[in-house]
């Protein structure tokens, strides 16, 4: 993975990045990453697990993906090939 930029206007972060800017393995936004932290892990959005268990929890959420992600490419365009990308 390359570093992310640390560039642009506004506050910076402790970890040095812009307030705004995603972060991490699946790009999460800190307020997003915050809202649907997976208990038991890392409060580290750069952790990888505590990244992908709060992205994983937000499109839950969001979409009505069922835990076993069942039902995924029924409500996530993005998530079926057959299908063109869809904006969000």
């Amino acid at each position: 993975m390359a570093s992310e930029p640390a560039t642009g206007p506004g506050p910076v972060q402790p970890d040095g990045h812009r307030l705004g800017y995603a972060r991490g393995l699946t790009q999460t936004l800190p307020a997003t990453f915050a809202q649907y932290h997976q208990p038991g892990t890392s409060t580290n959005i750069y952790d990888p697990v505590a990244n992908i268990c709060a992205s994983i929890n937000y499109v839950m959420q969001r979409y009505g993906v069922t835990a076993d992600g069942a039902n995924l490419v029924a409500l996530v365009q993005q998530a079926d090939s057959s299908r063109p990308p869809k904006g969000y």
